[in-house]
């Protein structure tokens, strides 16, 4: 997998996406007013089989279920997580809208954004950082600094946990170009990144005012960075959002900004844009 040059992604990002409906492909443009705000943390009473925009992906330790939506059709994918950590929901305005924003736009046919909406509902519910295990789902990932702790914030064994065992295999198998995860932190707001993801790092921070913390100064085994950026050679940005600022737009401007000076490239590209469909329930 690999970042060039990010050119010409504008019209694509904010100005092409199309909102995938069930058994339609990306036959019709879906509006902001078709879209319900997805309901935090009450998640209970959505049933599987109603799920596929928005989707169901998996369940939590204490049964909320982990909803995802997808946009658009086109063969650059984007994989974005507005929620790891329980106690961190600055980003959730933003979330919305970044939602709002696809939902609106006209076709482009170019490309595909995934958006897992909560990862941590259980800790979301309970405003914590770990999930109802008190695991920290950031640190159970199968990266090869992985170490389990004896306090078992890490889990046991990379993936133990239920949500990160399904996003896991989400993410698997969208095979997204680019990730992106929402986190808050009193010294923010920062982009920090793993991987080949210096340039777009530089581009979003530069868009949204913020600044670029290429290393956070403290370990981090076991985490999406360690695991998709180093590991795998997966582009991450970690969107650290400034505590107590539930601002929203900072997503929008920033993924537009990326848009308008770069271009990411879809992964395998011999094998030619991969059929939305694929990635379901």
């Amino acid at each position: 997998m690999r970042l060039s040059s990010l050119t010409g992604l504008v019209g694509v990002f904010i100005t092409s996406a199309l909102a995938v409906v069930s058994g339609a492909g990306c036959s019709r443009v879906v509006k902001a007013t078709e879209i319900e705000p997805v309901p935090h943390p009450g998640y209970a009473d959505i049933a599987p089989e109603a799920a596929r925009s928005p989707e169901i992906i998996g369940f939590s330790h204490q049964g909320r279920p982990l909803v995802v939506e997808m946009f658009g059709c086109g063969p650059v994918r984007v994989y974005i997580i507005g929620g790891i950590h329980g106690d961190e929901t600055e980003g959730r305005t933003d979330l919305h809208e970044l939602r709002m924003a696809l939902a609106e736009s006209p076709l482009a046919g170019e490309l595909t954004v995934r958006i897992l909406h909560d990862m941590n509902p259980d800790g979301t519910a309970m405003k914590s950082r770990g999930n109802a295990a008190d695991v920290d789902l950031n640190r159970n990932w199968p990266a090869k600094n992985f170490r389990p702790a004896r306090n078992n914030e890490t889990g046991l064994s990379p993936l133990s946990e239920v949500e990160t065992a399904a996003a896991h295999a989400d993410i698997t198998k969208f095979d997204p170009a680019l990730i992106l995860v929402m986190h808050s932190i009193r010294s923010g707001p920062f982009v920090n990144f793993d991987g080949p993801a210096s340039e777009p790092a530089a581009v979003f921070a530069g868009s949204a005012g913020w600044r670029v913390v290429p290393d956070m100064g403290y370990a981090t085994p076991g985490s999406m960075g360690s695991y998709f950026g180093r590991d795998l050679g997966v582009p991450i940005l970690t969107l650290e959002y400034k505590r107590g600022d539930e601002s929203g737009r900072v997503l929008v401007q920033g993924l537009n900004a990326m848009a308008v000076g770069n271009r990411l490239q879809a992964r395998h590209k011999a094998d030619g844009p991969r059929n939305v469909d694929e990635v379901g329930n």
